[in-house]
């Protein structure tokens, strides 16, 4: 099972536990069952009067959310709140009375943060507390389910548009917390949830802990069961939706139980749909029950939109600042979010080369991954706007409330642009960037390849004899096998292959046009492993070679045809050799840059391809 059919399980789960409770809402389990049987089927007519498969203001609203944060690409409530009004605006003929009393006063001005706060102290206790937030929550947990901090802080807010009770607002948290692990396939979803939701009120810790428990064993499901309520109440429809989409079997036996147990069937069906589409995935929810609801592929479609943003940034609880230098552990974190200019304050160098006043990193900045980089230069933003340096890298000022433990936070948009799945897709700077690079490698592979060639003949050939070098077979052996490697690395990185019949350098050096390196490199990523893969027989052999010339002795008055000595001779041939070793060392320096840079090539695969270099990669 996948992330991606998780997330599409999660909004097709709301909205088929939606549409199936439609036509029985408010009846109770025993009309429910004298009327219908079981209902297992998409039924027209019924509660509302409309046709089988029709979503309530339970999808819509979460169709809002969903759209908005697509759009603006992370949680914007003024967005939200004024799409909310829009579908007001539609008639909707299912609304909630909070619902439709927020959403009045928001479009008759109403800041979005006062209309929900204004409605709920306007209610006495037993209507100030629905269910009408929790059932639209889910593509909150979608985009920001890496976020933890943030989704706790987006799931209150985006409840207190219309419900601002604390009963409301953290049911959202919970509930989004718990799809956030069963998406990331964690273990333990709602006891992970719970955690750390001490602030919350002790009657809806209470029921969720008693649905933890039955999950756990530790409490008797039969008899739980049979004392659930499943009316609007907001702590009786989350303990119902996330006991049955936590302990069914699957997510249709899970949502057609949550809707036969009557009362707020389309709600509590939404909440155990959300719940078992996201634990079992789409492919679990039945197609026939798919297929009858207009809105799937629009679902579908937002739930991949909302896991499109894919980056690596460093984790916080591994993330050291001592001395200038960065030590990190990385996460995956996929999804839009705006994130606490605080939780990476410590600002370092960007992607562009534009350091903080205060601060700089020592890692060369040549083996900053892309994603690495962009971290930085979100750092270098979240510094501008922490410390009030800067304000227009700055997303909504929100204020959460006056409750301990909160407090506002300043947000700062991840950036974008770095984050690409193709070399084409770069800016402009950083393509030539890698192109430089690559001819570099390129550059020095020729030279080494040109060093080899002056080597090889004196050390192989009849000339040998002149400087009293005798022709051992280890030796020889060696450089037969390196024309043939260097002829390999040749035709993978520029695309030509030479190899034998070169008597000199200059014949190698006239042989390669390095200048292809740059189209390789974009086109032909491929070649950067392909390389790699053959740098440890190139540093293998061409390391014998130079072992045996610095250990070798020319032997005493040995007359030779020329006028230089043997000594001298053999001094230009250490000279050689180690140019050779020293140019195949800056040739692969020079793809290790590409390589953590260019967006095609897996950093970690390009390691593990060099592992038996012998080079710290």
């Amino acid at each position: 099972m996948t992330i991606e059919r998780n997330a599409e399980g999660c909004l097709l789960g709301l909205a088929c536990g939606d549409a199936l409770g439609r036509p029985i809402e408010f009846k109770s389990a025993e009309e429910i069952a004298s009327q219908h049987g079981e209902v297992t089927e998409m039924l027209g007519h019924g509660t509302h009067g409309q046709p089988p498969g029709t979503i309530t203001d339970d999808t819509e609203m979460a169709l809002c959310i969903a759209e908005s944060l697509v759009s603006r690409r992370g949680f914007d409530p003024a967005d939200v709140a004024a799409r909310f009004v829009d579908w007001l605006d539609s008639n909707p003929f299912d609304i909630g009375l909070m619902t439709r009393d927020s959403l009045s006063r928001i479009r008759q001005g109403t800041s979005w943060d006062d209309a929900g706060a204004d409605v709920w102290e306007s209610r006495p206790e037993g209507s100030n507390a629905g269910n009408g937030s929790v059932m639209r929550c889910a593509p909150h947990a979608i985009a920001f389910r890496h976020f933890a901090a943030e989704l706790t802080q987006v799931s209150q807010l985006s409840s207190a548009i219309t419900h601002a009770d604390p009963r409301c607002r953290w049911g959202c948290v919970i509930l989004n917390r718990t799809l956030a692990n069963l998406i990331r396939d964690e273990r333990d979803p709602l006891g992970t949830a719970l955690k750390d939701t001490y602030s919350a009120p002790d009657e809806l810790r209470t029921a969720l802990t008693q649905v933890q428990e039955v999950v756990t064993g530790d409490r008797d499901s039969t008899a739980f069961e049979a004392q659930l309520a499943t009316s609007g109440f907001v702590v009786d429809s989350l303990q119902a939706g996330l006991y049955y989409g936590l302990t069914a079997e699957s997510a249709e036996t899970a949502i057609v139980q949550a809707v036969n147990s009557g009362g707020d069937t389309d709600t509590v069906g939404a909440i155990a749909g959300a719940v078992a589409g996201a634990r079992f995935g789409s492919t679990d929810i039945p197609n026939r029950w798919i297929e009858e609801i207009e809105e799937s592929d629009r679902l579908k479609r937002l739930a991949q939109r909302l896991l499109t943003i894919r980056i690596q940034i460093p984790g916080k609880r591994y993330t050291t600042m001592d001395d200038g230098t960065l030590v990190f552990k990385e996460r995956t974190i996929e999804g839009p979010a705006y994130i606490s200019a605080r939780e990476f304050q410590e600002a370092t160098i960007g992607h562009r080369p534009h350091p903080a006043p205060h601060r700089t990193i020592r890692t060369a900045y040549h083996e900053l991954t892309p994603a690495t980089a962009a971290m930085l230069d979100w750092e270098r933003r979240a510094y501008a706007v922490d410390s009030g340096r800067c304000s227009t890298y700055a997303g909504p000022q929100i204020d959460l409330d006056a409750e301990p433990g909160f407090s506002q936070l300043t947000l700062v948009p991840m950036p974008q642009y770095p984050f690409v799945d193709a070399f084409d897709e770069l800016p402009e700077q950083d393509q030539q960037r890698i192109k430089r690079d690559g001819q570099a490698a390129a550059d020095a592979f020729v030279r080494a390849y040109a060093a080899f060639t002056g080597i090889r003949h004196p050390i192989t050939e009849t000339e040998t004899d002149t400087v009293g070098i005798e022709r051992m077979d280890p030796i020889a052996g060696a450089t037969r096998v390196l024309v043939g490697t260097f002829a390999d690395a040749g035709e993978a990185l520029l695309r030509r292959n030479e190899s034998g019949g070169y008597d000199s350098p200059a014949e190698i050096e006239a042989a390669f046009d390095i200048s292809v390196a740059e189209g390789v490199i974009a086109d032909h990523p491929r070649a950067v492993y392909d390389v790699a893969e053959i740098f440890p027989q190139l540093a293998s052999g061409t390391g014998a070679i130079l072992d045996y010339l610095t250990q070798l002795r020319p032997p005493q008055q040995q007359q030779t045809l020329t006028d230089t000595s043997p000594e001298a001779q053999l001094a230009d041939l250490r000279d050689t050799a180690h140019t050779m070793v020293g140019e195949l060392h800056v040739m692969y320096e020079s793809l290790r840059r590409v390589a953590v840079r260019h967006p095609e090539i897996e950093h970690e695969e390009w390691q593990a391809s060099t592992a038996q270099s012998g080079v710290d990669a």
